[in-house]
């Protein structure tokens, strides 16, 4: 069972921008129990029910039956509003439940038992259920398609005039387009770079999986998707998958981003890096050619990162040699730190108020960086765990700061202010790689979702990491896998519903799973 933790394992130590703070255990918040009377009623006994209001939901479904399983139900009905009287009863123990009576979520409270008696011995007049329990997904909304083991679906604008679809690419290298609603298959492409076979489980976690790039190269919605392959890079058409260009580059492709590089009106380069050799390549998008190529003295850590301050348009990233870099198109370097412990995340470019953040994280946590100089502002450290994958970002509650979300190697998720507030953090996020948002009980604040395991997802609340949806597997039990990590992206089904789509934690297929009616969108950062 998942519950939420308290953060006994961080410590902060900031200056400048962050403020100082410690943070110490806080017990678990108990549920209110369950209690159960009866009202007075005429020639028979009556309940008067009442329970706890679930968002954006005024008709529920109440029902009452003989036994706990629901078997002999003796009362039924829609209602509105939350409470309801019961009467023309026997004199005896029942058990009651109620549910939403909407399409988005369905599930009943747990069983409670009550007892109607005569009115000579009855006392009060109401039931209160405990706090509404987990969404789940509605059983109707989604799909699955069966391509193999994915990683990290990508969801992009392939077609003009459409809404999201997606790239894949399984552990044998295959890509496949995606239809976003109903995941048809709009095209597929061989000939990809497999996953690497033999390594331990701990490393796997940590290997670089290289992202399809959705290039946009067209006023009219052209796009072209880059992908690996065993000799270099390739961009494929991202209507159709016709390969368009093809450029040989040495060593394994580690990492790639689509960044501006120059001026408001340069949009068709991207950034790409290697390994063995370790190498950062900018190559025009509409033709594939290297517009630059700079060896690197480290192996990239996850994939460079866009960067712009001021007139500075290029790429940040780390290496494995414990050193962040900040270069131009033209591969020379605006800014470069070597620091004290390695890195174990891409860095984090940050917009605030007060200039350009940048956030990375270490084996011992967190650190902050100005952006211009890349002077250090502070730091978070993580007791016996490190950061993973790749930070996330957005301002959740709407209040004009941002929040940071990182996963950590032991499967916790925290949300972290750039203001120096560290908010909450749960257990959960098992093969994580980053975090998404979506706002799933429309209370105006986004939540964090993130890939868990042997679930499929968690959603936990932006405000205080409550448990609010949970995405269990469609196998009792999920394989351990290779330890790859995954991340879950966003898409839309044909009716508009939001979809929440990642690769199965039985590294299978590509599942779509429909997020509450009222839900934005997941938008991976």
């Amino acid at each position: 069972m998942l519950h939420r933790r308290p953060l006994p394992f961080f410590h902060t130590l900031c200056v400048g921008l962050l403020a100082a703070l410690s943070l110490l255990p806080s017990p678990a918040r108990a549920q209110p129990a369950a209690s159960a009377q009866t009202t007075p009623a005429a020639q028979a006994a009556s309940l008067k029910l009442k329970w706890a209001a679930r968002p954006r939901v005024r008709r529920y479904r109440l029902q009452v039956a003989l036994d706990e399983k629901f078997t002999d139900i003796v009362y039924d009905r829609a209602v509105v509003g939350l409470e309801q009287e019961v009467s023309d009863l026997k004199p005896g123990k029942y058990y009651w439940r109620v549910a939403p009576a909407t399409p988005e979520t369905g599930r009943y409270s747990a069983p409670a038992l009550v007892e109607a008696t005569p009115p000579a011995a009855a006392t009060s007049t109401t039931t209160v259920v405990p706090a509404a329990a987990v969404m789940r997904p509605s059983a109707d909304v989604g799909w699955q398609a069966t391509i193999g083991a994915v990683a990290r679906p990508v969801s992009a604008r392939l077609r003009a005039g459409k809404n999201f679809d997606l790239v894949a690419i399984n552990s044998d290298g295959a890509v496949y387009a995606l239809d976003g609603s109903d995941g048809s298959a709009l095209w597929s492409a061989r000939g990809g770079v497999k996953s690497p076979q033999g390594e331990s489980k701990e490393k796997a976690a940590g290997a670089n999986v290289f992202s399809p790039l959705v290039l946009p190269v067209s006023a009219e919605s052209r796009s072209v998707v880059a992908v690996a392959f065993a000799g270099g890079v390739r961009g494929l058409d991202g209507e159709t998958g016709r390969e368009l260009w093809r450029t040989a580059l040495q060593g394994r492709l580690a990492g790639g981003a689509v960044a501006q590089m120059q001026g408001e009106t340069a949009t068709s380069e991207f950034a790409i890096a290697t390994s063995d050799p370790d190498a950062l390549y900018v190559l025009d998008a509409k033709k594939g050619s290297i517009v630059s190529g700079t060896k690197l003295n480290g192996t990239l850590i996850g994939a460079p990162i866009p960067f712009t301050h001021g007139d500075v348009q290029g790429v940040a990233y780390a290496l494995d040699n414990r050193q962040l870099d900040i270069r131009r198109r033209d591969g020379t370097v605006v800014k470069a730190i070597k620091f004290d412990v390695p890195f174990t995340t891409p860095p984090l470019v940050l917009a605030t108020p007060r200039g350009t953040l940048i956030v990375i994280g270490t084996e011992h946590g967190l650190i902050f960086f100005e952006g211009a100089e890349l002077k250090p502002l502070g730091r978070i450290t993580t007791e016996k765990d490190s950061p993973r994958g790749r930070l996330t970002a957005a301002d959740l509650d709407n209040d004009g700061t941002i929040e940071i979300v990182m996963v950590t190697q032991n499967g916790r998720v925290a949300v972290i202010s750039t203001a120096g507030k560290v908010n909450w953090a749960s257990e959960g996020a098992t093969d994580a790689y980053m975090a998404t948002f979506a706002n799933l009980n429309n209370d105006g604040v986004l939540d964090v979702v993130v890939a868990a395991g042997a679930s499929f997802a968690l959603g936990f609340s932006g405000r205080d990491g409550t448990l609010l949806w949970r995405a269990d597997e469609t196998k009792a039990n999920a394989p351990a896998g290779d330890g790859t990590l995954r991340t879950l992206t966003g898409a839309f089904s044909s009716t508009g519903i939001p979809l929440l789509v990642g690769g199965d934690a039985n590294r299978s297929a590509v599942r779509a799973l429909g997020l509450p009616v009222a839900a934005s969108n997941a938008a991976v950062k």
